[in-house]
């Protein structure tokens, strides 16, 4: 009788851990990866379709449609915690996913697994998204793509290598700038966007994060100026996002001064500015213009 109950208790925690192993318990998997730090890695991931099954992947960058997720199929976790493959859903067809910041989280699939899913540490055919590193167009679309994944202190590292090579083809300054902006180096976005825009005068855009790292430095004077200036660029009068937005920067600069009329006035422009379906708008009007 107590051999027997022995052998019962060994048997449920035997089905407790395989248990937490198929729903990716810590034992085996973290689902902890945001897709921005797994780059060329083999990943798993849950669905709502499935409680037994894990899919897995391998994400790379593509040039031009950013992180993508190649699909190789679904595996689940065995009693005695091996990795049992099933890769019919890509036996006949490529399956890639453009990856966006609802993605869920990944986990990262540990080398010593790839043997039992019968994986090569990077696939043969991800070579070809990562020839020419070296190149200034591949530099400069990495840094694009980490900053567009709000990944700037990765974007820094592809576009200041990018920036001593040419500091002024199409788009190295811009996202350089963008990029200083965004970690809050406003000296280092100014010292990149004044020399930009005296080789590339009148693209209100330099003048946007030019005055968004002025206000920040609450150098509201050279603010105001750069905003004023960079608005008379915008072409035509339809709505423009950017528009609105350099307006409503401008009148929340005039408000932190004290000065309600110039505040009033600014945001009454910068509704006017701005398309309705803009999450700008909808400030704007929440603001009570």
């Amino acid at each position: 009788m107590k051999n027997l109950s022995l052998l019962l208790l060994l048997l449920m925690i035997i089905l407790k851990s395989s248990a937490q192993n198929l729903a990716g318990g810590d034992t085996i998997l973290k689902f902890d990866q945001k897709f921005t730090k797994c780059e060329r890695k083999w990943v798993a991931f849950r669905r709502s379709d499935t409680v037994k099954r894990i899919y897995y992947g391998f994400i790379y960058i593509d040039e031009q449609a950013g992180f993508t997720l190649d699909l190789k199929g679904t595996f689940y976790i065995d009693i005695s915690n091996k990795f049992i493959a099933d890769t019919s859903l890509s036996a006949n067809k490529a399956l890639k996913y453009r990856l966006k910041p609802n993605w869920p989280y990944f986990g990262l699939i540990p080398s010593k697994r790839f043997a039992e899913l019968n994986l090569l540490a990077e696939p043969a055919w991800v070579k070809i998204y990562y020839q020419n590193t070296d190149t200034l167009q591949h530099l400069y679309r990495m840094g694009y793509v980490y900053n567009d994944a709000d990944e700037c202190g990765i974007a820094l590292t592809y576009l200041k290598r990018a920036y001593v090579v040419n500091p002024h083809p199409p788009g190295v300054d811009f996202e350089l700038a963008f990029a200083y902006n965004a970690l809050k180096q406003y000296d280092d976005a100014i010292s990149v966007l004044l020399p930009a825009m005296l080789s590339k005068p009148g693209d209100p855009l330099y003048y946007k994060e030019l005055g968004y790292a002025y206000s920040h430095k609450n150098d509201y004077p050279n603010a105001i100026d750069t905003y004023k200036k960079g608005i008379e660029y915008f072409k035509g009068d339809e709505p423009n996002e950017s528009k609105g937005e350099m307006a409503s920067n401008m009148a929340s600069i005039y408000k932190a001064m004290g000065k309600m009329d110039d505040y009033k006035f600014w945001m009454i422009k910068a509704k006017e500015y701005t398309p309705t379906t803009s999450y700008i708008y909808k400030q704007i009007t929440d603001a009570g213009f």
